[in-house]
């Protein structure tokens, strides 16, 4: 990256991947900003990591999301925004009940979307008006999952996310030329709250025996993987699976 000292702003970072992020830059030359919603978990981790900032702010709700990014580069010097706000949901597109077929419902299909693609939208078309404005060379890290690739029973996340890696791609391209560099991180399974949450002990020592380490993907794998974004400047507009070797 251009810029080496200056603040990394965080969008959803109260989640294992944006706690994994604080951890590997404390005591370091870069200071982190987290932006998201839940008080209670902002609160613990102001707590645990006080030379950080935590910001309460709807991600999906623009003109707020807009203020409060007016805020934030009028006070630091933001030199990346990584995008780790989203949301794991499984709901198949048709399922069998008894002699009924349920469907998808509309309502999480949209959730799923909000959370998972227009917020990273909101957040990257923001900042990168911020970064232009301040003649700032910069990057936007968008993650995006393993489930881009199509997982069967997560239709919605797996749209909203092969959506955000064809995004991140565009907006690489578009920003790319004035010296804002955009790309993504596709996790496969990892050990956080998320992912021991949506699947079962069964279903994790499924994938661990299907992924060639035998292992889960580590929170530091994750942060290294961020740094070495932020560190190579000829990394853009692509997508760097962080699978472990696991294939969907």
């Amino acid at each position: 990256m251009a810029e080496t000292n200056g603040s990394i702003l965080i969008p959803g970072g109260c989640g294992g991947l944006g706690y994994a992020l604080l951890n590997h830059y404390r005591n370091t030359k870069h200071h982190c900003i987290v932006l998201d919603q839940n008080e209670e978990s902002l609160k613990n981790l102001r707590t645990e990591f006080n030379e950080f900032e935590f910001i309460r702010c709807d991600l999906t709700d623009e003109k707020k999301l807009q203020t409060t990014f007016d805020e934030i580069f009028g006070k630091f010097k933001i030199i990346a925004v990584v995008n780790v706000v989203g949301w794991i949901h499984s709901q198949p597109l048709v399922k069998l009940n008894g002699a009924d077929f349920i469907s998808h419902s509309l309502s999480e299909w949209q959730k799923v979307l909000e959370l998972n693609l227009t917020a990273p939208f909101l957040t990257t078309k923001l900042a990168a008006v911020q970064f232009l404005k301040r003649k700032t060379k910069a990057v936007i890290i968008n993650v995006s999952s393993i489930s881009a690739q199509g997982n069967p029973g997560q239709i919605a996340y797996s749209a909203a996310k092969a959506g955000l890696e064809s995004f991140t791609s565009v907006a690489a391209k578009e920003l790319g030329p004035l010296g804002i560099r955009c790309a993504c991180i596709a996790p496969g399974f990892f050990d956080t709250p998320s992912t021991q949450a949506a699947l079962s002990e069964t279903q994790l020592n499924k994938i661990k025996s299907a992924t060639p380490l035998r292992r889960l993907g580590a929170p530091e794998d994750f942060a290294m993987a961020v740094q070495w974004i932020l560190e190579n400047g000829f990394f853009n507009g692509k997508t760097l699976p962080l699978d472990g070797g696991y294939r969907l």
